[in-house]
């Protein structure tokens, strides 16, 4: 999973502003529907960091970067924070944890046209699986494809790895549930769309969270002013609100 997730990948930095309130910049990663430059708001994901943060005065600047670059800005400590990944064990020596974003689930979109069905790892050993370059897709998948025992053909998008799916050059492609309906829907035709479906059996399912960096010092507090946040604008109903509006398509367009 994005667990990065790709993230969403969202980064801040602290500075100083007028009138005495802080400025957190975020970086974020093209991943509709929850983070882009094309969408209201920039995104379900994007609205929540900037209205949590927004909820204890910190103000929130935008500007969008590829994955990777993310990731490393906040792990080398120039950014504070990037959003919409999985808390593994191997991130947290370079990151921060705040509490949970939201859940998302990971699947494998496949032709309908191509009978798929998996129950364990093994049943994947002799696909072509097309990978997105930094994803985090279950302890279990990833350790399988570091061991050698799955075939992947690894992506910078995964655009390139529907267009693959599409022409038959790999036959599965595990992605974000929501996120890989929302790249369907934008990116490919009517008639494309609607020739791939996905297995219901979900290959991972777990949180997001926002990542702070452990090399900068104000990342501790950061933390504490968005989980703050964060829980004031679920009590106040605003965090559902994003949710119910994203769904039906309000931030389709910016």
């Amino acid at each position: 999973m994005r667990r990065l997730a790709c993230v969403v990948c969202l980064l801040t930095a602290l500075c100083g502003a007028s009138h005495g309130q802080d400025v957190v910049r975020i970086a974020c990663e093209e991943w509709p529907p929850y983070s882009s430059a094309h969408l209201k708001h920039y995104g379900l994901m994007t609205r929540i960091i900037s209205e949590a943060f927004a909820a204890e005065n910190v103000k929130v600047e935008l500007a969008f970067f590829p994955t990777a670059r993310a990731l490393q800005l906040v792990k080398s400590g120039e950014w504070h924070a990037t959003g919409g990944w999985s808390p593994t064990e191997e991130r947290a020596e370079d990151y921060y944890f705040s509490d949970p974003l939201f859940d998302e689930q990971m699947v494998f979109f496949h032709l309908k046209s191509t009978p798929f069905d998996w129950q364990t790892i093994e049943d994947l050993y002799d696909l072509e699986i097309g990978t997105a370059y930094g994803i985090h897709y279950s302890n279990e998948f990833d350790r399988a494809m570091r061991e050698g025992r799955l075939t992947t053909q690894i992506e910078h998008s995964d655009v390139l790895n529907f267009r693959k799916l599409l022409h038959g050059r790999v036959d599965v492609v595990p992605k974000n549930l929501e996120a890989g309906l929302s790249l369907l829907l934008t990116d490919f035709s009517p008639e494309e769309a609607a020739s791939i479906t996905w297995h219901s059996k979900p290959l991972d399912e777990g949180p997001l969270v926002l990542m702070f960096s452990r090399k900068n010092q104000h990342s501790k507090q950061l933390m504490h002013s968005f989980n703050k946040g964060l829980e004031t604008i679920k009590q106040n109903g605003r965090y559902e609100q994003f949710f119910i509006e994203s769904r039906r398509g309000d931030y389709a367009t910016q």
